[in-house]
């Protein structure tokens, strides 16, 4: 299985990757991680679903979004970090 290069460079080419944490409201079921593929799902005793992955630009964090709108999956809260690739400190 190919790895996906999560980096995108910003106007001075420094390279930055994008973490997001997600909470839903609704529990996912297999077939929904399934098609997230490269995001952690954690099912939480009360029912809810937290997500976290790496994303290779803010566009992506919109992509998932609206993928769980369309699968009727409500998120609660979304937090996204913009980290570099190269790990020189966050931002």
């Amino acid at each position: 299985m190919a790895t996906r290069d999560n980096r995108s460079p910003d106007t001075s080419g420094v390279f930055y990757t994008w973490r997001v944490y997600l909470s839903a409201r609704d529990r996912i079921d297999a077939r929904l991680a399934e098609h997230l593929g490269e995001y952690r799902v954690t099912v939480e005793p009360d029912g809810s679903t937290l997500l976290s992955g790496e994303l290779p630009d803010l566009s992506a964090a919109f992509g998932l979004v609206l993928t769980l709108r369309d699968w009727s999956v409500q998120p609660v809260s979304v937090h996204i970090e913009r980290r570099r690739a190269d790990g020189g400190g966050d931002e």
